[in-house]
């Protein structure tokens, strides 16, 4: 990834084995940036929080961010949570953004946790932004250090890795000058986290303020308070009250003087009141047209409406102009031919008081206007053959798909092409042999020879058996009976015809077996193994060192298992050796209590305890996945922290 301050004008963000590319442009991303710093150098211990859309072009799984909407929270609160009001004016925002570009997402900033989606992360992604293809970016400010960033989206299945980003990009950050933060008006405690000040009810007489309990419904003006209940969670919070001004006798007993005193403050806190509260929408939008952007506005708007005068401001370049606007003008726009890249307007409307409501708005050329930068039109290369390649592994596995098919079909019918077979000779021996057992019946014993010494031996009509000639003092013996004769066949040489038979009585049945039929074993056609795993490495991995592990060969130390070669979901954590087993560091929140998973073969006998360190969690880094050709291959890199101990969870993805 490239820095905020690079000569590209573009950028690509895309991960091995997932269609989504996002194309980003450098400078809607470095607009974005200064708004996160603006914010994380307003207040000591870590600022407050923004965020907004992110808007642009879609060409089915490939996004293009040209700009981007903010989402002001009214009042500013440390972390990013949406009240019921700033519900309403993100809905609308999304409306009033969707008619002239794609809503492609959201952006936010973490000033005080990692690069990953909270809770409130994930309701807004499902809640706001429900397409399969709206993305979130999330950013993480450092002082004297680059602004780091990544983006989470949806996956075939649905499911979203939210824990951290599959790939992390770091922005260099524009200079700034951290010296002039002050105390912010919430509570931080010793570990540096805000506290949350109690919800108390508002006394009859007292204007409800942003941040307390009752807070106006903006959509009507005139209708009653609206009652937002507070979550019970550290990251939502409310600024204190504004402390309650003197009673109507404290007034009384103080004179004239101090009766007017009060009233110069009852004024100014009435002043101060109406320029907090939040103004209602002016419309303010651009629209391009044929090389020209037209610049619109809502006359309707409550706020142009009670304006004094209404004002530009459209900033070119090194070029600045002021445009006077007249609500009477017809139709409402403002149409300006831009000479540069970016122009930036702003929409200033100033009623009484010198209140004055601004709206802004930014317009970017398209980032392929002109000839590409070599840098972008190599990436696109890069990114056209990665998805040829893509395309030719899905045929290859179609094709060998389609065979495994075809010899599954094979096999069905040399299998019943064989039971038929078979049945056929069952029922052909079956014939033979009752044949046999009906002619053996029909044919009569020959008669006995009793009383006749020295009898001649009686020939049998088969001749190989002769029978003995019974004594005259014995009964006769039955003679056996005649196998039967069969006429010459073609298949034996015109010799007489051999039939097998299993259930033939006397010496003389022939019994044959058929000969078996040989049938090649069927291929396997998918992948049948363990749908998850894990596995533990063990060794010696010093700082910045790298360690790449090639199913079960790494190149240092010892590992316990390998990867399964089809394409996985990934997380390697680094551990440390503990008192009867390892304690795993992971940089998920929900382990801020400690997980313990009791000695089994899936962790190698070795209780395994999950502890939620965000700064030891980066000690490890995820340089390549398993992708391509190379799905056993994994390689890490160990960051400012000598590593002895890796842990990696692997999960099969659904075909």
């Amino acid at each position: 990834m490239m820095p905020a301050h690079s000569p590209v004008e573009a950028g690509i963000w895309s991960v091995p084995g997932h269609p989504l590319v996002i194309e980003y442009s450098r400078a809607a991303i470095h607009a974005i940036i200064v708004e996160v710093l603006d914010a994380y150098e307003t207040y000591l211990e870590g600022g407050y929080e923004v965020g907004g859309l992110l808007l642009g072009t879609r060409d089915g799984s490939h996004l293009r961010i040209l700009s981007h909407a903010v989402l002001p929270i009214r009042p500013p609160r440390p972390s990013f949570v949406l009240s019921e009001s700033d519900q309403r004016r993100l809905a609308e925002l999304i409306k009033t953004c969707a008619q002239d570009r794609e809503v492609l997402g959201f952006y936010v900033s973490h000033t005080r946790s990692e690069v990953f989606l909270t809770e409130s992360d994930q309701e807004l992604l499902e809640r706001f932004f429900p397409e399969p293809w709206q993305v979130g970016l999330v950013f993480h400010p450092k002082d004297r250090e680059p602004v780091r960033a990544g983006f989470f989206f949806r996956e075939e299945d649905g499911y979203v890795r939210s824990d951290q980003s599959y790939l992390e990009m770091a922005f260099e950050a524009p200079p700034r000058n951290p010296g002039f933060r002050r105390q912010p008006p919430w509570q931080i405690d010793s570990r540096g986290v805000p506290i949350a000040p109690p919800v108390r009810e508002p006394e009859p007489d007292e204007h409800p303020e942003p941040g307390f309990a009752l807070l106006p419904d903006e959509g009507e003006p005139d209708a009653p308070p609206l009652r937002v209940e507070v979550p019970e969670r550290p990251d939502v919070y409310d600024l204190p009250p504004e402390p309650a001004g003197p009673t109507l006798a404290q007034r009384v007993g103080k004179g004239a003087l101090l009766a007017a005193v009060l009233l110069v403050l009852f004024a100014g806190a009435v002043s101060i009141q109406l320029l907090r509260e939040p103004d209602p929408p002016m419309g303010l939008r651009v629209v391009p047209r044929e090389g020209e952007m037209v610049v619109v506005w809502d006359p309707a708007s409550p706020t142009l409406q009670e304006a004094n005068e209404i004002s530009i401001s459209l900033t070119d370049g090194a070029s600045k102009k002021e445009v006077p606007v007249r609500l009477a003008s017809r139709p409402p726009e403002y149409v300006y031919r831009p000479a540069t890249g970016r122009v930036d307007i702003r929409l200033t409307a100033t009623s009484g008081f010198g209140r004055q409501s601004r709206e802004m708005a930014t317009f970017l050329a398209h980032p392929e206007i002109g000839k590409p930068s070599p840098e972008l039109a190599e990436e696109r290369r890069l990114l056209q053959e990665a998805e040829r390649d893509f395309q030719a592994a899905t045929a290859a596995v179609e094709t060998r798909n389609a065979e495994n098919l075809t010899l599954e079909s094979r096999l069905g019918e040399l299998q019943s092409r064989q039971a038929a077979i078979e049945e056929a000779r069952r029922q052909r021996l079956e014939a033979r042999r009752a044949a046999v057992q009906a002619a053996a019946n029909r044919r009569a014993p020959a008669a006995p020879v009793r009383d006749l010494p020295q009898a001649p031996e009686i020939a049998s009509r088969t001749p190989a058996v002769r029978l003995p000639v019974p004594s005259s003092n014995l009964p006769p013996r039955p003679v056996e009976p005649e196998a039967p004769r069969l006429a010459p066949t073609p298949s034996n040489g015109g010799g007489p015809s051999v039939t097998p038979t299993t259930a033939a009585p006397g010496p003389l049945a022939a019994r044959t077996t058929p000969p078996p039929i040989a049938v090649a074993a069927p291929k396997p056609s998918a992948y049948a193994g363990p749908r998850s795993g894990r596995i533990i490495w063990t060794g010696e991995l010093p700082r910045d060192g790298q360690l790449v592990i090639d199913g079960r060969k790494p190149s240092r130390g010892f590992v316990n298992g390998e990867l399964p070669g089809v394409p996985v979901r990934l997380g390697a954590y680094p551990a440390e050796l503990a008192d009867g087993g390892i304690r795993v560091l992971t940089g998920n929140p929900s382990f801020s209590q400690p997980k313990v998973e009791n000695p089994s073969a899936a962790n190698a006998w070795n209780r395994t305890q999950y502890v939620y360190d965000p700064k030891g969690y980066r000690d490890l880094i995820v340089e390549q996945m398993p992708a391509g050709s190379d799905l056993k291959k994994l390689t890490l890199r160990a960051g400012g922290k000598k590593l002895s101990v890796i842990v990696i969870e692997w999960q099969v993805m659904a075909p």
